[in-house]
């Protein structure tokens, strides 16, 4: 849904329109835009950096109920907001807890059916 167009002249005006293609066919060109490109030096945008997920998931049956731990996304650059931890029963995805703070890596999952 992006690009970066590399090799560009600074202050030169220049019209982009961007098409579809499969393998039914070519679709319409979208509407032209005009942009011109700024001085030097020229900056490029942060490439989009997805986040991974917590590593090292463990569950252990206490007496309290399921003690959960696990370790933060390896490559989170931007702070994480919160955790969200879910379940199955069957084949449906239930929330158990959906505000763990950031600073937290572990929660005890309490009254589970046995």
């Amino acid at each position: 849904t992006w690009l970066v167009v590399q090799g560009l002249e600074p202050k030169t005006a220049y019209q982009f329109s961007v098409l579809a293609q499969n393998k039914l066919g070519t679709g319409p060109f979208s509407e032209v835009v005009t942009v011109t490109t700024g001085g030097y030096p020229i900056s490029t945008p942060e490439p989009l950096v997805l986040l991974t997920p917590p590593r090292c998931l463990t569950a252990n049956r206490t007496q309290q109920g399921v003690l959960l731990t696990w370790l933060p996304p390896a490559n989170h650059s931007s702070p994480i907001d919160r955790y969200i931890i879910e379940f199955r029963l069957g084949e449906r995805w239930e929330v158990l807890d959906d505000l763990i703070p950031a600073t937290e890596t572990e929660i005890i999952a309490r009254d589970l059916i046995q």
